[in-house]
C-alpha cells in the first residue's frame, strides 16, 4: 500500500512556476513508495544513496493477486500466481510462448515432477527408479536419493533407467559404543544394518568376538580361535541392528566393561 498519490494531470500549464517543486517532490515520493515494495533503495532518510552496493536490486517479487492463465506474446514468458484447489491459497505458475502452463508450487511447496526435470549435463538422465526414488544417471554411474534419505551410488553393472530391482551399492559407516556386563542378557542397539562388528572386553582384551554377515542375511559370530558363539545364551544379531549378548560370561560377565565397533548401512 502506498500513501503518496501521483496525479499525471498536474501541474496544469496555468499554475505558477514556483509551485512545480511541490509536484516534483510528490512524484519522487510516489515513485519511492512503489519501488520500495520490492526493491532495495539504500535509503538514508529521504536520500537515495547511489554508492551503496545493491541499490535498485530486487529484495523480492510480490504478485498483486491471482489471475487467469495469460497468453504470452511471441518470445515472452510470464510468472504469476493463480488459484489452484483451495480458493484461499494461490500457487506460483509459469508459462512461456509456445508451451503449456507449469504449476511451480503445491500447497506452498515446490511441485517437482521427476519426469519433467531437465539435466544440466550432457549424457545425464533424470528419472524415477521405483517408488519415491529420484535417480540421476551420468554416463555409466547412477546417483539415487530415496524417501528414506539414503544416497546410493550404482556402478555400470547395476541399474540403469527402467531397472529398479538390482541391488544398490551404498557407502557403509562406522558406529561404536560400550556396555557393562549384567550376567543375564542385554541388547546393544547399533542403528546399523551390520556388515561387520567386533566386541571386546575393555580391561584386558582377553575376550574378543568378530561378527561378519554372510550371504547378505546371516551372521557368523566367532572368537579369535574360530569358535562359534551363536549358540544358546551366547550372541545373536538381528536385521534391525540389535546385537544381543546372552548370559555366557565371555561377553557379558557381571560388572565387566566391554566395547564394540560396527560397520554397516544406516537404518
Amino acid at each position: 500500500m502506498t500513501d503518496q498519490e501521483v496525479d499525471n494531470t498536474t501541474p496544469a500549464g496555468s499554475e505558477a512556476p514556483s509551485t512545480i517543486d511541490d509536484y516534483i517532490r510528490e512524484l519522487k515520493a510516489g515513485v519511492q513508495e512503489r519501488l520500495d515494495v520490492d526493491h532495495y533503495l539504500a535509503l538514508d532518510g529521504t536520500l537515495w544513496r547511489t554508492e551503496t552496493e545493491g541499490a535498485g536490486q530486487h529484495k523480492q517479487v510480490t504478485f498483486y493477486s491471482a489471475i487467469a492463465t495469460p497468453t504470452p506474446d511471441s518470445g515472452k514468458a510470464y510468472a504469476y500466481t493463480k488459484a489452484a484447489g483451495d480458493p484461499e491459497l494461490v500457487e506460483l505458475h509459469f508459462i512461456c510462448n509456445g508451451s503449456s502452463e507449469k504449476q511451480l508450487t503445491v500447497d506452498g511447496a515446490l511441485n517437482i515432477v521427476i519426469g519433467e526435470l531437465t539435466p544440466l549435463v550432457d549424457g545425464t538422465t533424470i528419472y524415477e527408479n521405483g517408488s519415491n526414488v529420484l535417480a540421476v544417471q551420468l554416463d555409466d554411474d547412477t546417483l539415487e536419493y530415496d524417501a528414506t534419505a539414503k544416497v546410493r551410488i550404482k556402478t555400470a553393472a547395476l541399474p540403469t533407467e527402467g531397472d529398479s530391482n538390482a541391488e544398490s551399492i551404498e557407502s557403509p559407516i562406522l558406529a561404536r559404543g560400550d556396555y557393562s556386563g549384567n550376567g543375564t542378557s542385554q541388547d546393544i542397539e547399533t542403528g546399523l544394518d551390520i556388515l561387520w562388528a567386533v566386541l571386546t572386553r575393555v580391561a584386558d582384551g582377553t575376550a574378543n568376538l568378530e561378527i561378519v554377515r554372510r550371504n547378505n542375511s546371516t551372521w557368523t559370530v566367532k572368537n579369535g580361535e574360530g569358535t562359534n558363539y551363536t549358540g544358546a545364551n551366547q550372541v545373536s544379531v538381528e536385521s534391525d541392528g540389535t546385537i544381543t549378548v546372552g548370559s555366557n560370561s565371555t561377553m557379558n560377565e557381571v560388572a565387566a566393561n566391554y566395547g564394540w565397533v560396527a560397520l554397516g548401512y544406516r537404518l
